[in-house]
């Protein structure tokens, strides 16, 4: 049995591993499934406030191996999540056994998730906050949002991020690509660009699945994921 923890795309929250049936598809193989929601989005909406930056989110799933008591964890980050996950293996290390980034950003040392999706998508994110939530909270208002979709902090996009644990690198990793409709969201574009780094990388187990950002098939992604527990127990 492996242990898998879920660490969310932005504007989302733990709902999306289930709406999805991963976890139960995961849960059906033998093996324990997290998927938390971070501070002030999805269910935990009603603590949203200017002051939640990565920092907070990281902490939230922090917690949950604390107090969950979780070791040899797989730990999977989707999206945004991909930079939570990163924040996550940097001070727990020990705890985890394998890193998964799910169409996830993979951040360098000293970079913030602005540095990393560029000028044009924060004058986006910035000019949709001031529009629409009050200066601090990105309102989305895309292709592909669900109606449980919140709000999301903009002060996690600023958070530059330390990488620097010598402990954190030798843990196994995969990169799972989604190949569908990037071309029709800046906002992703980073994961292309990630494609090559990630191949080149030898601590970095490169795949593909052909579905769009918003994970709209699993099955493929079920099946690697049901490997890698298989390879982690």
């Amino acid at each position: 049995m492996a242990t898998f923890l879920f660490c969310a795309g932005g504007h989302t929250g733990g709902w999306w591993v289930r709406d999805s049936m991963i976890d139960a598809r995961l849960r059906e193989e033998g093996h324990e499934v997290f998927s938390p929601t971070y501070t002030g989005v999805g269910e935990r909406i009603h603590l949203a406030n200017p002051e939640i930056d990565l920092n907070t989110h990281v902490q939230d799933i922090l917690m949950v191996l604390k107090y969950e008591n979780l070791d040899n964890v797989i730990l999977v980050g989707h999206s945004y999540g991909g930079m939570i996950a990163a924040g996550v293996v940097e001070e727990k290390p020990e705890r985890i056994r394998h890193l998964v980034a799910l169409d996830g950003i993979i951040p360098r040392d000293g970079q913030s998730i602005a540095d990393i999706v560029g000028s044009g998508v924060m004058e986006f994110f910035k000019e949709n906050a001031e529009t629409h939530g009050e200066g601090w909270q990105i309102i989305p208002d895309w292709p592909g949002t669900k109606p449980r979709h919140t709000s999301h902090p903009l002060a996690t996009l600023y958070t530059k991020i330390q990488i620097a644990n010598p402990e954190a690198v030798r843990i196994p990793k995969t990169y799972i690509f989604c190949t569908e409709g990037k071309d029709e969201l800046p906002a992703i574009q980073y994961t292309v660009e990630q494609v090559q780094r990630v191949k080149s990388d030898p601590t970095w187990d490169y795949c593909e699945i052909q579905t769009d950002h918003n994970l709209t098939e699993t099955d493929e992604l079920v099946e690697i994921l049901v490997e890698i527990g298989r390879r982690s127990s």
